[in-house]
């Protein structure tokens, strides 16, 4: 926001509506106002009774814009507002993510599709009022989506609680998930968590429509056993032996560079419609998967049974 103020500009750092790229310029026109310029820098205006007032004009004269604009993306507590002050707007264009991992959860490089046309109705929210949830819930709802089969689309998106309100933020919720998994073939730490094989892994989550969605996947991610709950290794990838397979480079993000193998990922951006994106790239032709930097022969799993 910028004020000229009788030729002096200031520039100010003011949000008056939560729609992200509106530019404001205030022209002092010379009549008789309570806006002050702080002393002695004169670099800010002094926050007052008047100041108040043209934040509030400020914040019709967004509305206003958005209104002959016809379109915007407001979280729905400015939409009542705007409603509140005689300004009726549309509902904010469905902006979602597809996949339910942010950006610090991995493996966010494991990518969800959701399918051409696909409407926003068909798909689900994680449940937030659920108490005590696994924190492994989020991840075994994405891989469930991603490395899954089904007769029909299970596609689970995130959606910022700011739209809750909206018609199109009002989707089936998942509720209770469940994760199955079968003998442990190898396992190993790896940085700060643990990595192990298992002969199979099944992925079940129950959604508020009554839908059981179930399908045996290739990767999971869960806590650590109670009994390693307070070392350091908190988390567990847990792998069966057809994710070597599974996996592919344009699936996981691999790119091949000297010959070894690295795992690299890009994070989704919530936008209209967005979806998660990958990196992508060849394979070298060894067996080895590599995470991070720790790499380790998945096809060697089935001859180590449990093994550090």
């Amino acid at each position: 926001m910028l004020v000229s103020f009788h030729g002096q500009m200031v520039t100010l750092t003011c949000h008056p509506v939560g729609e992200q790229g509106l530019h404001y310029l205030i022209e002092m026109t010379g009549e008789p106002t309570g806006i002050r310029l702080m002393l002695p820098a004169r670099t800010c205006l002094v926050e007052n009774e008047a100041f108040e007032a043209l934040k509030t004009a400020l914040e019709l004269a967004a509305f206003r814009y958005l209104q002959r604009r016809g379109h915007h993306s407001l979280p729905y507590k400015d939409y009542l507002r705007a409603r509140e002050l005689g300004i009726v707007l549309p509902e904010a264009g469905p902006t979602y993510t597809v996949g339910v991992l942010g950006h610090s959860d991995p493996p966010d490089s494991v990518e969800v599709v959701m399918p051409k046309d696909f409407p926003l109705a068909n798909c689900y929210r994680i449940d937030p009022n659920v108490k005590d949830r696994d924190e492994s819930d989020e991840a075994s709802v994405h891989l469930l989506a991603a490395l899954g089969t089904f007769e029909s689309p299970f596609v689970p998106v995130d959606i910022q609680q700011r739209y809750d309100g909206y018609s199109w933020a009002k989707l089936p919720t998942i509720g209770k998930v469940e994760l199955s998994v079968g003998e442990t073939l190898y396992e190993s730490y790896l940085w700060s968590g643990e990595l192990a094989c298992v002969s199979s892994l099944t992925i079940t989550a129950h959604a508020s429509n009554g839908r059981i969605v179930s399908s045996s996947v290739c990767m999971a991610m869960a806590l650590a056993p109670p009994e390693q709950a307070s070392t350091w290794a908190a988390d567990r990838v847990l792998v069966t032996p057809e994710a070597e397979r599974c996996l592919s480079a344009p699936k996981f993000g691999i790119t091949s560079a000297a010959g070894t193998t690295k795992a690299t990922a890009t994070t989704p951006r919530p936008t209209t419609s967005s979806r998660n994106s990958t990196a992508s790239g060849p394979t070298s032709s060894d067996r080895t998967n590599t995470c991070g930097r720790a790499s380790w022969p998945l096809w060697q799993a089935s001859n180590r049974n449990g093994s550090r």
